[in-house]
């Protein structure tokens, strides 16, 4: 899965109006290598923006169950910060999460970081650069759904070399 913000010479547009994954053509027959044959390309248009991120990149996202999930990055439109929220959508409904109920200590604002689903509901980050430094900690979410569309994350550092 790729989610990215469509990008003109300069700035960003606002990234939560233009997702975008790769996904699998069951119609697509063809020989050769069908996995790569039948990947084409889905606008995704979200029905509600009120939780949506802000327009930003080098993010990184995972999957979670039905949904998205992406941590921090680096905000556009003039703004330039790092951040480390946390967003969370739908992919069935479409419709972004409201803002997960976080405990823990969070781990610094940072772009350029990696991410991965681990153990079915732990999101691995290692990494990144802060603006000042290149990072290289490590970091586990735990998520929680409490119910439909509603988190409990922790934070917690798993190692700082």
């Amino acid at each position: 899965m790729h989610f990215d913000g469509k990008v003109n010479k300069h700035n960003y547009h606002r990234s939560n109006e233009h997702f975008r994954y790769l996904i699998n053509n069951p119609n697509n027959s063809s020989g050769g290598n069908a996995a790569l044959n039948n990947l084409h390309w889905e606008e995704l248009k979200p029905n509600n923006l009120a939780w949506a991120p802000s327009n930003r990149n080098c993010h990184s996202a995972i999957v979670y169950s039905k949904y998205m999930i992406i941590f921090g990055g680096k905000e556009g439109d003039g703004k330039r910060r790092y951040v480390n929220d946390i967003h969370i959508l739908d992919l069935d409904a479409l419709s972004w999460c409201c803002p997960a109920k976080i405990n823990g200590n969070l781990p610094e604002p940072r772009m350029g970081h990696t991410a991965c689903l681990f153990d079915e509901n732990k999101m691995i980050v290692y990494g990144g650069w802060n603006g000042g430094k290149v990072l290289d900690d490590t970091w586990i979410l735990h998520i929680k759904e409490i119910d439909e569309g509603n988190f409990f994350v922790t934070w917690h550092i798993i190692s700082r070399l």
